[in-house]
């Protein structure tokens, strides 16, 4: 159906046939005429069986030439007169309208027209997405930025790099990597130990991780007993703690060439030591887990408890039992006059922890003893400087005490022993 041109005081104005338009002074009019003489509603249009139709609301009429009517059936151009005495022109005119597919071009091509100008005011993509600033910037590639995309990115490149792989070995490793690299990170923030040798930490890690396991097993096998506890801490965590604070001993120490490390360092190299021995010791047992799978000796709910466990928590529990242990290690290298009782406290304490929580390794009492190492850990980290303080204030007022007729038959500071290892002049370092 055709739309509907209505022109009046020379303004023309085209309406589609599902509006019903009214003329008048009314303001609720469709069409408001600011005239005394016209009525407040005049006319109305409206279509009807397919015909636009104008019909007469003021009562008088329209007048079309020399006739007055009261409906009027708009199928040509016409000009009726309303008002008094027919003072207003107004003139309708059929005007064809385009087909349903022209509308609904039209409404798409409109409201893309909106759309470009709503895009148009708006900020550019540039500024909404600048990837080119970002790639620019070095604030990505430092820092936790860093370290979130390359931990977050680590279990997709595994996933790429051993699709295909045969066996477990391969992915097993590279978790174990993965969790083991993101706890020697926290451990870092946690214990502050300053500026890291990167050699010294290769050399810790791979030391632990080669010799640490089968030492600890040939430890084990000379201290053969039974799960109970005393058998747990003695034949089972002395061996382990032992394993861990030899290679941090031995290179650190010993192989030190006289370069002093500060006791942080010394538990930083612990937790190194403890995370390579836990990821070495996760690998033996996730590969019996599978074995134990495989042959149908354990569910898979079982086994995939096992692997996630032992991911996530070995070398966590290993690395904190070494932080301790090599904090005594260093407090043992300051003062040599107590290594024996202080290397014995530190490892034997953790040997201790260690037994108690191989005798009860599951439930809410595990929970309780891995709770109670966190708080050690962290007891020591935090007031590990405060200890060494008073250590060397003991040692210092000891020193004080000692006669001066002791201390000329000791050798007055002299090293009564000429064959006297570096570990036996350790004593001498300042911090």
């Amino acid at each position: 159906m055709q739309r509907l041109s209505v022109t009046i005081y020379g303004r023309t104005w085209v309406f589609s046939p599902h509006e019903t338009v009214t003329i008048g002074r009314d303001p609720r009019a469709t069409m408001v005429l600011d005239d005394p003489a016209v009525a407040p509603f005049e006319v109305q249009l409206c279509a009807h069986e397919g015909n636009w139709i104008a019909h007469d609301e003021s009562g008088a009429g329209f007048v079309v030439g020399d006739t007055t009517t009261a409906t009027i059936a708009v199928d040509r151009p016409i000009t009726v007169n309303i008002g008094a005495s027919g003072c207003v022109d107004v003139s309708l005119a059929l005007v064809e309208g385009p087909g349903a597919a022209s509308l609904a071009t039209s409404a798409v091509s409109s409201l893309g027209t909106q759309l470009s100008a709503l895009w148009r005011s708006a900020p550019s993509f540039s500024t909404l997405l600048p990837l080119r600033s970002w790639w620019e910037s070095k604030s990505w590639r430092a820092g936790y930025p860093l370290v979130f995309l390359v931990f977050a990115l680590a279990p997709v490149v595994i996933d790429a790099g051993t699709s295909g792989t045969q066996g477990i070995s391969t992915v097993v490793w590279a978790y174990l990597g993965v969790f083991s690299a993101l706890w020697a990170l926290l451990f870092f923030t946690l214990i502050r130990p300053g500026k890291l040798d990167l050699g010294l930490l290769a050399k810790v890690g791979a030391s632990s991780a080669v010799i640490g396991i089968p030492l600890a097993q040939w430890l084990e096998r000379q201290l053969p007993g039974t799960d109970s506890l005393p058998h747990l801490i003695l034949g089972v965590g002395l061996p382990e703690e032992v394993a861990k604070a030899l290679p941090v001993f031995v290179i650190m120490v010993l192989l030190a060439n006289d370069r002093p490390y500060r006791t942080r360092m010394f538990m930083y190299m612990g937790a190194i030591s403890g995370l390579s021995f836990g990821a070495a010791e996760g690998m033996i047992y996730i590969t019996r887990f599978h074995q134990q799978l495989v042959t149908g000796q354990m569910s898979s709910a079982s086994f995939l408890g096992g692997v996630v466990s032992r991911l996530l928590t070995d070398s966590l529990w290993h690395g904190c039992t070494a932080i301790v242990s090599g904090y005594f290690i260093g407090l043992a290298t300051r003062h040599l006059r107590w290594r024996t009782q202080l290397l014995a406290f530190g490892i034997g304490t953790m040997a201790v922890l260690h037994g108690i929580n191989d005798r009860w390794a599951s439930g809410w009492t595990n929970v309780a003893i891995v709770a109670s190492l966190l708080f050690v850990v962290i007891g020591y980290v935090q007031n590990g400087d405060r200890i060494e303080a008073e250590v060397d204030a003991a040692a210092a007022a000891e020193k004080l005490g000692a006669s001066a007729p002791a201390s000329v038959t000791a050798g007055a500071g002299c090293d009564p022993n000429p064959r006297a290892s570096r570990w036996d002049n350790a004593a001498t370092v300042s911090y």
